[in-house]
């Protein structure tokens, strides 16, 4: 008995046809079985000759599927839905792969592939950010089965960039030219250094002058020749302007190195090593602020760096305090010695009456007034030259202490939820810390903030305008 023709579309089984089940197709006449669709093809009905094409943006999870339920290569699941719902809609559903990111079949928002050195908010974003540091941000590829932040940033790096430090900001901080969380210092090293440094020039002031004094011809040719080289330099320095110069190179470097914190300019990364030079401009040696970062919270750091130069102030006023009252008791216990001198003299010499030895004790006490005028005339030249040093030393360190009273105002805002339009605002200078009134650490640091910035920048230049005011004719003395 001949065998039966079956259609595509069916298969023989026991000298029947049947139809191909959903899923599967034939093509030809007289086959024993059906075969299974392919990839990127599915049969909705049964008794299919040919399997269908998927709609652009879909393919199939596997062969022998009855529709499209997923996205192709270089689209993503943007949000959830049904076989049905994404089947009809894959423009809703499946969208284009993000720059920088890598989709295969059946990618989903949370489960896209990240290129290195970029970066997400969270796994319900398709927004990807440039990472400031290169080699920080390590990305990831779709076979990995944990996506998570931590993952594809460096080893003990974590948070937004991959700027924050896993070791917590107790023991490291992240040093923005290095591109790297280093190890914190212990908070005494660069204030200890720093006072040690003072006192030791302090030491070696004090021994040249005494070792003048205990030789006055070399006292006397060091003096006049010290006196020459400072009066050359400064005929030198008004003939040239270097002293304005030298204010508009410091001023320029300054501004230089807040171009990415204040005006969002973006570097190339090989920039970075140069402007890690430019930071000796930053006078921050004169602020300590590594080891500020290492403080406790964003708001200690933030006093500590806003009270620091008043601290150095105190101490350097109370050493030139002390200077001169110790100079002034030199002069008078030399003049009180000067005076017994001449007192016995008189008597030894000279029997005269008590009117004159009067007037012998009145001649004295007016040298000793005489005397002591040039000590107190020395107290106020150093304060004069005091102010004039205070007044550089704020010049310096002024615009580095407001840019870091204005960190406790720079956010970075990152999208973190498509669907929903969130984003989360990080504190710049410290990325655990979120930009939100419901943040404590960051409404402290508000009102730090308001604080510093009267003090700094309103109550300090009028402060030093008064000062000037008052020691004009002292610092014109010392100019002449």
């Amino acid at each position: 008995m001949p065998g039966i023709e079956c259609a595509p579309g069916s298969y023989n089984e026991g000298n029947k046809c049947k139809l191909c089940s959903k899923g599967k197709y034939q093509d030809k006449f007289q086959q024993e079985e059906c075969l299974d669709c392919r990839v990127g093809t599915y049969a909705a009905r049964e008794g299919q000759s040919q399997c269908t094409p998927c709609p652009h943006r879909l393919s199939t999870n596997g062969t022998q599927q009855q529709t499209c339920s997923i996205c192709s290569k270089n689209f993503y699941l943007a949000q959830v839905g049904s076989d049905i719902e994404i089947f009809e809609g894959p423009d809703k559903y499946c969208w284009e792969c993000p720059e920088h990111a890598t989709c295969d079949i059946g990618t989903t928002l949370g489960t896209f592939g990240i290129e290195k050195d970029y970066w997400r908010d969270s796994n319900e974003t398709s927004v990807l950010y440039k990472c400031v540091h290169e080699n920080l941000c390590l990305g990831i590829d779709t076979s990995a089965t944990n996506v998570s932040t931590g993952q594809y940033c460096r080893p003990d790096h974590i948070g937004p960039l991959c700027m924050g430090c896993e070791k917590g900001s107790r023991s490291h901080y992240f040093d923005d030219y290095k591109g790297e969380c280093r190890k914190c210092q212990p908070l005494y090293i660069k204030p200890t250094i720093f006072l040690c440094t003072l006192v030791a020039i302090a030491i070696i002031g004090a021994s040249i002058q005494k070792a003048i004094k205990s030789f006055p011809a070399f006292g006397q040719c060091t003096s006049e020749s010290f006196k020459m080289i400072v009066t050359e330099n400064k005929i030198l320095m008004d003939n040239l302007s270097l002293q304005a110069k030298l204010k508009i190179i410091v001023s320029y470097f300054q501004v230089m190195l807040v171009l990415t914190k204040v005006y969002g300019v973006k570097l190339h990364e090989s920039f970075y090593g140069i402007m890690g030079i430019f930071g000796l401009f930053e006078f921050s040696f004169l602020i300590v602020p590594d080891t500020a970062s290492c403080t406790s919270s964003v708001s200690n750091r933030l006093i500590f760096i806003a009270l620091w130069p008043f601290a150095l102030i105190a101490v350097f006023i109370g050493i030139v305090l002390f200077y001169g009252i110790a100079s002034k008791g030199k002069d008078r216990l030399r003049s009180s010695r000067e005076h017994q001198h001449r007192f016995f003299q008189n008597i030894q010499e000279t029997y005269h009456t008590s009117n004159d030895f009067n007037l012998h004790s009145n001649d004295s006490h007016r040298s000793i007034k005489y005397d002591q005028s040039p000590s107190s005339t020395r107290i106020r030249s150093i304060l004069g030259r005091s102010a004039y040093f205070i007044i550089c030393y704020i010049y310096l360190i002024l615009p580095t202490i407001i840019n870091k009273i204005f960190d406790a105002k720079r956010c970075n805002a990152f999208t973190t939820d498509d669907a929903n339009k969130e984003q989360n605002s990080y504190l710049v200078v410290d990325l655990n810390v979120k930009c939100e009134s419901g943040d404590f650490e960051y409404v402290k640091l508000q009102v730090s903030f308001w604080i510093f910035f009267t003090l700094w920048s309103i109550l300090v230049p009028l402060s030093f305008i008064c000062m000037l005011r008052v020691c004009r004719k002292q610092l014109s003395l010392n100019r002449a």
